[in-house]
């Protein structure tokens, strides 16, 4: 028969045990409502840049491969296909290493959390996508990206300069060419970078707790409507 020392001993340990479980759950939600709230910010400017620059790039190379074959000016046609190379090659490095953070804010958001269990593996997916749409946005910002833009687009140049024997020609293709480069490198998003360096440091518990984006909800409260406006 148990004492009373091993009754108090044993509803003390099962108090901690539920406590110890209960915290982790919270911690876990935590993290991924944080996760999920810096996915949503981002998800708009990330599925626009992944498309917008697609679509010029799908344009200028249609462009490009047309002008070469119908316009009367040989020295055009010989530095549009020029460009459609460099063109082809920007558009398989966005097809091919696209900007995902739009995908993983709906591919989180769909993953279910009805039990610890669940709630655990969804924080393990969570820190995946974080992870990952961090990388993307700092492989795009690294100075090796940098560098890759500055050889493409001088090779270019300097196919126009000699082989196309059009030196003038060749310093405005080159120009050209680096500034759109640049500007896709500046107009991609980096708020990923920031929101993994403040989870990787514990500092998402208050963010966690903030609504993500404002939103209207109307309903129809018998002949009335209500109209609330949540921030």
């Amino acid at each position: 028969m148990r004492t009373p020392r091993s009754h108090i001993a044993l509803y003390c340990t099962a108090l901690l045990s539920i406590f110890c479980s209960y915290s982790h759950s919270n911690d876990d939600q935590y993290a991924i409502d944080y996760i999920q709230q810096q996915l949503n910010i981002s998800q708009d400017h990330s599925e626009l840049w992944q498309w917008g620059w697609s679509g010029f790039f799908i344009t200028t190379l249609t462009a490009q491969v047309v002008g070469s074959r119908t316009v009367a000016d040989e020295k055009i046609r010989y530095r549009m296909r020029v460009g459609s190379i460099t063109n082809s090659a920007g558009l398989a490095a966005i097809l091919f290493n696209p900007m995902k953070t739009h995908r993983y804010a709906d591919e989180l958001s769909g993953l279910t959390e009805n039990d610890s269990e669940q709630l655990a593996q969804k924080r393990t997916s969570a820190e995946y996508y974080l992870a990952a749409a961090a990388r993307r946005e700092r492989e795009e910002q690294s100075w090796i990206n940098h560098l890759l833009a500055g050889a493409v687009n001088s090779i270019a140049s300097l196919t126009i300069a000699y082989d196309g024997k059009q030196p003038s020609d060749a310093w405005l293709a080159f120009a050209t060419g680096m500034a759109v480069s640049e500007l896709k490198i500046y107009t991609a998003p980096q708020a990923m970078i920031k929101a993994e360096q403040d989870y990787n440091s514990g500092n998402y518990y208050v963010k966690a707790a903030k609504r993500a984006k404002p939103y209207w909800n109307i309903a129809a409260m018998g002949p009335h409507i209500s109209i609330d406006w949540r921030f």
